[in-house]
Formats: structure tokens, C-alpha cells, sequence
């Protein structure tokens, strides 16, 4: 994949004209994990660059739940608590059951941390179990780079988040960008978690067309070749009866009727 193509694909529609370093980076990282595990279908790699872009809100490094884009570091976990209990008391998500964000009695809160939100213990744990971070220990630890990306892939790719996968929405004869988002979060923000995903596979194929592009080089210059001399046939070492006799044969037989006479 030609990754200068595809910064360039991307700049424009999914980050108004203009790429952070961290950004690129965690762009970058996405792709260095898609080719370690030698993954080909890129509407997976563009599901899950959009599910990231989505998740972090075009951070594209891991988050805490409710990060501002306005803010350049995450908040702490007790003002995300607060933000997330404002948010669910005033009915602005339907689509949770329960407050997972509070603190157990341990006083640790499972509110979502990484690239996509990792919340509920069970998640934090089979991410534990799949990777051998203790998670269950220290929660934050799904704010590191090189510990969200083999989560996020796992879970996509496995089904790990919700019992959905990559595999059931793009294979062969399958491709719903809509209903790929039930792999992270049912069909909350479905269509426009599609959009962006749709928006990255446009470049992904412009990049990969770009690495793949046949060039194929002028011929060298070739000199005439000089003209082949005539072949010259030897007579085989057992064709003697077809040659003249030797003089060595004559001079034997004049020497034997010269004896008799």
C-alpha cells in the first residue's frame, strides 16, 4: 500500500484538509498491525479505521469515554463519571441498560477506554485473558497504543465486543457497512460510523492501485548480433568404413602380394 497516496486520500474528506502527528501515528499503527497479521480484505481495515476515527473522535489514539475535542488529554475517570451520569439523565443514551461507568467496590469504574470504548468488566476481562494485560487490575492500561490495537483487532475480528465480527458483514458474498456497527455498539451511530468506513475504503483502494500500479521499463538497447559461422560437421569416430583407406593399409597389401610372388 502506498501510505503517502492514502494520508493524502484522507486529509481532505475525513479530516478537514489537515492530519495531527498523532493522528498520522495512530493511523500508522492500525496499518503496521493490519500487514503483522497479513490481513487482505480492506473493507475490514476501512471498518475498523472508521470505527476508530468514530470512537476517539478523529483522535485516532485511545481515549477516555467523553473526551471533548477540544481537550488535548484525557479527562480523569471521576469527571468522565460525572459527564456520563449528566448525559444519561437528561436521555441522551437510549441505548444503555445500566450504569456501567460506576465505581465497583473496588473503585474501579468500567467506562470506555481505547480505540474503541472498551466499558463493562466482562470486556475488560476477556481482553485480559486474550492478551495477558492485566486489565481486571488496572483499567487504564487500555489507554496505551500498543495495548488498544490488539484489543480492538481481536475484538472486531473475533467478535469479542458483542458476538458480532468482521466476517459476518464483508466476505465473499456479504457487504453491510450498516449493520457492521452491531460488531461494536447495535446500530447506534450506524450510518454515519458506514459513511466514514465507506470514506476510508475509497482511499484504501486509491493507495493499493497506487502500490500496484505495472510500470514496466523501456527495452534496453540491443546490439546486432554477429552472423553465426556455417556448421562444420566432423565425421564420427565409427564411420571409418566410409572414408578412403589409409596409406598404411595400401602399403600392408602391397607388402603381402610382393611377398607370395
Amino acid at each position: 500500500m502506498n501510505r503517502a497516496v492514502l494520508f493524502s486520500a484522507l486529509r481532505g474528506p475525513l479530516f478537514n484538509g489537515r492530519m495531527s502527528e498523532t493522528q498520522v501515528s495512530g493511523v500508522e499503527a492500525i496499518l503496521d498491525e493490519w500487514q503483522r497479521r497479513r490481513l487482505t480484505d480492506l473493507r475490514w481495515l476501512a471498518y475498523i479505521l472508521a470505527t476508530a476515527f468514530h470512537e476517539t473522535g478523529r483522535a485516532m489514539q485511545p481515549v477516555i469515554e467523553t473526551r471533548q475535542l477540544s481537550e488535548t488529554q484525557n479527562p480523569s475517570v471521576d469527571t468522565a463519571i460525572a459527564r456520563l451520569e449528566r448525559a444519561w439523565r437528561d436521555g441522551k443514551m437510549p441505548w444503555v441498560k445500566r450504569a456501567y461507568w460506576r465505581k465497583d467496590k473496588s473503585g474501579l469504574s468500567w467506562l470506555g477506554r481505547g480505540l474503541p470504548q472498551v466499558t463493562h468488566l466482562e470486556n475488560y476481562a476477556w481482553a485480559e485473558e486474550a492478551t495477558g494485560i492485566p486489565f481486571t487490575k488496572n483499567p487504564d492500561l487500555m489507554l496505551a497504543m500498543e495495548n488498544a490495537i490488539p484489543v480492538m483487532f481481536i475484538g472486531m475480528i473475533e467478535g469479542k465486543f458483542t458476538g458480532k465480527k468482521l466476517g459476518d458483514y464483508f466476505d465473499v458474498d456479504t457487504e453491510d457497512w450498516f449493520n457492521a456497527r452491531r460488531i461494536i455498539n447495535a446500530t447506534e451511530s450506524a450510518e454515519k460510523v458506514a459513511g466514514y468506513a465507506k470514506q476510508f475504503h475509497s482511499a484504501l483502494l486509491t493507495a493499493h492501485a497506487a502500490a500496484t500500479e505495472v510500470r514496466i521499463p523501456p527495452p534496453p538497447d540491443i546490439e546486432p548480433m554477429p552472423p553465426k559461422a556455417p556448421d562444420i560437421v566432423l565425421p564420427s569416430p565409427g564411420a571409418r568404413g566410409n572414408l578412403p583407406p589409409t596409406p598404411t593399409f595400401w602399403a600392408a597389401v602391397k607388402q603381402l602380394f610382393s611377398t607370395k610372388g
